[in-house]
């Protein structure tokens, strides 16, 4: 008996023993790897809310309360270019004058001065056909055309809603068809000479800003860019 109690002590465990050293090591490693995700997705929030914000700052010359005034428009415009500031200054009267505060607006960037104007300014819904609205504003263009040699590039874009039609089959067709009749117009009614009007249509394809309703519609739009034709080559 006393050697059956000996080998039954010897084989029992004590439980209230417990190595916490591997636990305690498995919780900070846990606890690292919360924080490094909680670090990287904050981030991540940051680089999205910076997106939408550039996103909403581009479509922002097309509000008429946020649409730039002449000194600031000319900003990229290098020396050499001063005429452009000139053709700000006149764009701008136009688009005040008329009441068009609302929709269009001039900017410029690397490629020259932009003069943006939604498409209901220009066009009926889901066709190409110039609205009378229009003439003054892109008379003027003309004009500083002519009068300054400056080399036209006008670029049609649409939003992402589908349109097919016996007149134009996909958004494709919609978008140059609009800046091909922005161009004709410049041609026959401001006697732009076709050589220094070159028109390109982009569909949906570079879009201002995605979702809301009312972003999208900033999307239907005409961009005419107007610089110096020393300046088309580059």
């Amino acid at each position: 008996m006393p050697e059956r109690s000996e080998r039954l002590n010897h084989g029992d465990v004590d439980h209230s023993i417990i190595d916490w050293q591997p636990i305690y090591c498995s919780l900070i490693m846990i606890m690292i790897v919360f924080f490094i995700l909680l670090i990287a997705n904050s981030k991540q929030d940051q680089k999205e809310m910076m997106s939408a914000r550039k996103s909403l700052e581009e479509k922002r010359p097309l509000n008429g309360a946020n649409m730039r005034s002449p000194g600031e428009s000319t900003k990229y415009i290098q020396e050499g270019s001063s005429v452009l500031v000139g053709a700000s200054e006149a764009l701008h009267q136009v688009i005040v004058s008329r009441g068009l505060t609302e929709s269009a607006g001039l900017n410029t960037n690397r490629r020259g001065l932009r003069l943006r104007m939604t498409a209901p300014l220009l066009f009926p819904t889901g066709l190409a056909s110039l609205r009378p609205d229009a003439y003054p504003l892109l008379l003027e263009v003309s004009r500083l055309v002519n009068q300054h040699q400056l080399g036209v590039i006008i670029e049609g874009h649409t939003d992402e809603n589908k349109i097919q039609t016996s007149l134009y089959p996909s958004n494709w067709e919609l978008s140059m068809a609009r800046a091909s009749q922005v161009r004709q117009y410049l041609m026959q009614s401001g006697g732009v000479q076709g050589q220094h009007v070159d028109a390109a249509g982009f569909s949906s394809h570079q879009p201002l800003a995605d979702g809301d309703t009312a972003v999208n519609a900033g999307n239907r739009r005409v961009d005419i860019y107007l610089r110096a034709r020393s300046d088309e080559s580059r």
